[in-house]
């Protein structure tokens, strides 16, 4: 088990006051989620919970601990959206192919392509002239340099 895990739970039964609601939020047995905040509050070697039969409620020293682990816990997920968001791949793929391509191939390949990336989309133009990738300046990177059209 490790400290992240003891402290997201935690602060989920903080957030929750009660480790029942915790427990279900978190997908986890109770006695689970009860051994996790007693392990932490053991390793801190002070009491971070009162708990009666009827409620729970933050000890001023887990008041304290939770103001804190909050700030951290939103900087840990924070970088794990940043690093999840990074890896994939979104928007709109605009290709052109010869019309001598073969049509199953290309069916293929982009089938393929869109499996692995479910949040693209793929406008294909089926044409034997070429490409332009200046044609369309307000998305190219090459608009700077292009020589402005005479007239």
């Amino acid at each position: 088990m490790s400290t992240l895990q003891t402290i997201e739970t935690f602060a989920e039964v903080a957030n929750q006051l009660s480790f029942a609601k915790a427990a279900r939020r978190l997908g986890l047995p109770p006695s689970t989620v009860t051994s996790r905040v007693r392990a932490l509050e053991d390793s801190l070697g002070v009491r971070l919970l009162e708990r009666t039969t009827r409620r729970v409620a933050l000890t001023p020293e887990g008041s304290v601990f939770l103001e804190r682990c909050r700030a951290g816990l939103a900087e840990i997920e924070a970088a794990r959206t940043l690093v999840s968001a990074t890896g994939s791949a979104e928007g709109t793929v605009r290709m052109s192919v010869p019309s001598a391509f073969p049509k199953a191939r290309l069916a293929g390949l982009c089938h393929r392509f869109l499996d692995l990336h479910p949040r693209v989309s793929l406008d294909v133009t089926v044409s034997d002239e070429p490409a332009d990738s200046c044609v369309m300046r307000w998305m190219s990177p090459c608009a700077a340099t292009a020589p402005a059209a005479a007239g």
